[in-house]
């Protein structure tokens, strides 16, 4: 067992999902019915009966607590960069591809003399709604594998499959071959999914709200930064506008690629350790089968789908408006793309106190 720290010894037991009463299914091979002896760990934070963390030392990286939380907001950080690159590329994008009805680079001078007229205007709706679909199917399946896979191992696999598709985004010759690319880079939405469920398993629940709030307020904040930071990439190559935007993709993609396996490799999946050793060590090797049947008991759960609808309408809200708002500062008022970005970007910024808000009141609540 490794010592984590010498403040506060864990208590003798440690279940795979919980402590004494996490109710595993398959006993140990130590004998133990429902959990793990841990004797001789020591966290750096207290913690409860199940070793999940009860309180929040915010500057803190140490094994296992605050790197969870750490890798967690940065992971989906980076995530939120990669889904949203292309958004405040837009007015870039559909000089490229053709869409504006006075021509391509061949023939303008900027992207302020685009004329996109209402086939234009179609075109990128339909794209940017292509660009959000993927994150619906992706969190389903995600959702189960979570529970087979855990939380890191989801997590570093997401950020890498979904880098192909960003990166290959920038060889798009056709708004139908962008969208193609946008709906598969829409599934590291994702993302969210092993954030919070790896938050949940670390904090206790006197504090797990102001930690699960800000771990997705901070992974949402690099949708604005992506509006604030992309734009100005573009001006970072001296070659043709219609390459430079090109290449950003492909950067980003190579920035998922490499904090994923580090964040893997750097953090835990629980305070007990890797998710599928315990798991493994239980004697657990039912694993498809038991997603199956949490999978099976969420669908039966009415709260899922009243939660569902709440947060349809909050965060579809939050990602329409990611999607949407650069290419509106920048055609309605003028700006110039940097400075659209920046003004769609205050609107991802604010993740960066306001959903810790709600997670402080939901905790204050809970108390």
């Amino acid at each position: 067992h490794r010592a984590w720290s010498s403040s506060f010894p864990a208590p003798p037991f440690c279940g795979v999902r919980g402590g004494r009463d996490a109710g595993m299914s398959v006993p140990l091979r130590s004998g133990l019915p429902t959990s793990f002896k841990r004797e001789g760990i020591r966290y750096d934070l207290p913690v409860d009966d199940e070793c999940k963390a009860t309180s929040i030392k915010l500057w803190s990286f140490k094994r296992p607590h605050m790197r969870a939380f750490h890798c967690a907001w940065l992971s989906f950080f980076i995530s939120f960069i990669g889904w949203f690159t292309l958004s405040p590329l837009m007015p870039l994008i559909r000089v490229s591809l053709g869409l504006c009805t006075n021509g391509g680079w061949d023939v303008l001078d900027s992207a302020d003399d685009c004329i996109c007229d209402a086939e234009c205007h179609r075109s990128i709706d339909a794209s940017n709604t292509i660009g959000l679909a993927g994150t619906v199917v992706s969190r389903l399946i995600v959702g189960s594998l979570l529970e087979w896979l855990g939380p890191r191992s989801t997590a570093a696999w997401i950020l890498g499959l979904c880098a192909v598709p960003l990166a290959l985004s920038g060889v798009a010759t056709s708004i139908q071959g962008l969208s193609t690319a946008r709906f598969f880079i829409s599934m590291i939405g994702a993302s969210f999914v092993p954030t919070m469920y790896w938050t949940n398993s670390m904090f206790s629940s006197n504090v797990v709200g102001t930690a699960t709030a800000t771990t997705a307020g901070w992974g949402n904040l690099g949708a604005g930064f992506a509006q604030v930071l992309v734009p100005w990439m573009v001006t970072w190559f001296t070659v043709s506008r219609d390459t430079a935007w090109r290449i950003v993709p492909a950067i980003i993609a190579g920035c998922m690629l490499v904090v994923g396996p580090l964040m893997y490799a750097k953090s835990d999946d629980l305070p007990a350790g890797s998710f599928r050793e315990l798991y493994a060590a239980a004697g657990a090797n039912d694993g498809r089968a038991r997603v199956l049947r949490m999978t099976a008991a969420a669908f039966k759960d009415p709260r899922v789908y009243v939660l569902s609808m709440l947060y349809a309408g909050c965060f579809g809200t939050e990602l329409v408006m990611n999607n949407l708002l650069a290419t509106y500062f920048f055609d309605f008022f003028h700006l110039s793309l940097q400075d659209a970005g920046l003004a769609a970007g205050l609107f991802g910024l604010m993740n960066i106190f306001a959903r810790s808000l709600g997670g402080i009141v939901s905790d204050a609540s809970h108390r």
